[in-house]
C-alpha cells in the first residue's frame, strides 16, 4: 500500500493497534505502530498523596527523601 496516496486508511490500520513496516525503495526503512494505551492512574497512586506528605513551605527536601516519601523506598 501506498503511504502517500492512503494515509488515512494505514492510520486507521495503526489506530486499531496494527504495525506498519514503511518501505524505501523496496527496503524496510520505519515501523508505523500504535502508541501504548494510557493508564489510569487510581486514587493509591502517590501522586494523589503529594499534598498530604508536602513539607511545611520554606524547607526542602532532597531527592531520595522524596523518593522515600512518595514510593516508600
Amino acid at each position: 500500500m501506498d503511504l502517500k496516496q492512503n494515509t488515512a486508511a494505514i492510520l486507521r490500520d495503526v489506530a486499531r493497534g496494527h504495525s506498519v513496516i514503511l518501505k524505501h525503495r523496496g527496503k524496510p526503512a520505519a515501523k508505523l505502530a500504535p502508541l501504548r494505551a494510557r493508564t489510569v492512574a487510581d486514587s493509591t497512586d502517590p501522586f494523589y498523596s503529594l499534598a498530604e506528605i508536602a513539607t511545611p513551605k520554606g524547607t526542602s527536601l532532597t531527592n531520595e527523601e522524596m523518593d522515600k516519601l512518595v514510593y516508600g523506598a
